[in-house]
């Protein structure tokens, strides 16, 4: 499944379906390969089949936290942000969670995002967090300058979340922006 995420991180969504498809043909009481057929469609900007597949994996284990919270990710992703924010409650929202910040943000509570992004700052002087978690709620909540800032210096120690930047709907707001293509391209990852 590996594979399928490098596929994914390319935006060469089919492969990465027909990758994960195997894996669940291989074993399909597998919670991570139902998990990855629905991530990779959400990756794909494909919600309502997205959300099939992860209404399917939890019919395998209803309470894992990290189907909620793609669950939340797609309803976010469609304006749906009450309900995104009933499934983050189901994963024990924690206050420092980056996507919670970077929904705050979308969903016009700009002022709880930034206090997320604040947070986390605070968080890193005491042990490490990545810039690109960082910079998630300062996209969410419109603060350019702030997300792009972030990215560079993710992008300078070479953070392993770096993987999706060409795909994570995260970053739309950002990718007109020609800092983010410079990123893009320097990894390799043209837009």
């Amino acid at each position: 499944m590996l594979y399928s995420n490098l596929l994914t991180a390319l935006g060469r969504f089919d492969e990465a379906l027909a990758e994960v498809a195997r894996a669940r043909e291989r074993d399909p009481v597998s919670i991570l390969a139902n998990l990855s057929v629905g991530w990779t469609l959400m990756m794909a900007r494909r919600y309502d089949a997205a959300l099939v597949e992860h209404r399917r994996t939890l019919e395998l284990d209803p309470q894992y936290p990290l189907t909620h919270a793609e669950i939340a990710w797609c309803y976010a992703h469609q304006g749906r942000f009450a309900e995104s924010f009933a499934e983050l409650d189901r994963t024990g929202r924690d206050p420092q969670d980056p996507f919670l910040g970077f929904l705050y943000g979308v969903s016009g509570q700009r002022d709880k995002a930034l206090d997320v992004a604040r947070a986390l700052v605070r968080q890193s002087r005491k042990g490490y967090v990545s810039p690109y978690e960082i910079a998630s709620p300062c996209a969410g909540a419109g603060e350019r300058e702030e997300a792009l800032r972030w990215l560079g210096l993710a992008l300078e120690e070479r953070s392993s979340a770096l993987f999706l930047l060409k795909v994570d709907q995260g970053w739309d707001n950002l990718r007109g922006d020609p800092r983010f293509q410079a990123y893009l391209r320097r990894m390799g990852l043209e837009p």
